[in-house]
C-alpha cells in the first residue's frame, strides 16, 4: 500500500514521543468563557501548545548543539595552532 500523509504524520509523531510529550496545557473555565471557548477550540489550543512546546525544545537542542560545536571548534583551533594541521 502507498503511505498517506496521515501515515507519515503518525510515524513522525511516534518517533518524537519521549518524556516531554506528557506535558499538556489544560484550562478549567467557568461561564461565560465556556460560551466562547468551545471544546473544539480548546482542542485546537492544545495542538498549538504542543507545536510551540516542541519548537521550543528544538530551539533548545539547536542552541546546545551550536554551543558544543563552537567549543569543539575552538579546541580544534587551539590544537591545530599548537601542533600544526592534523
Amino acid at each position: 500500500t502507498t503511505p498517506t500523509p496521515t501515515d507519515d504524520n503518525n510515524k513522525h509523531n511516534n518517533n518524537m514521543t519521549d518524556g516531554w510529550d506528557i506535558f499538556s496545557l489544560g484550562y478549567d473555565m467557568d461561564a461565560p468563557l465556556t460560551a466562547v471557548v468551545t471544546p473544539d477550540a480548546e482542542a485546537k489550543y492544545q495542538k498549538v501548545f504542543t507545536l510551540l512546546f516542541r519548537l521550543k525544545r528544538i530551539e533548545w537542542m539547536l542552541n546546545t548543539t551550536w554551543r558544543q560545536s563552537s567549543s569543539l571548534n575552538h579546541a580544534l583551533q587551539l590544537l591545530t595552532s599548537k601542533y600544526g594541521s592534523v
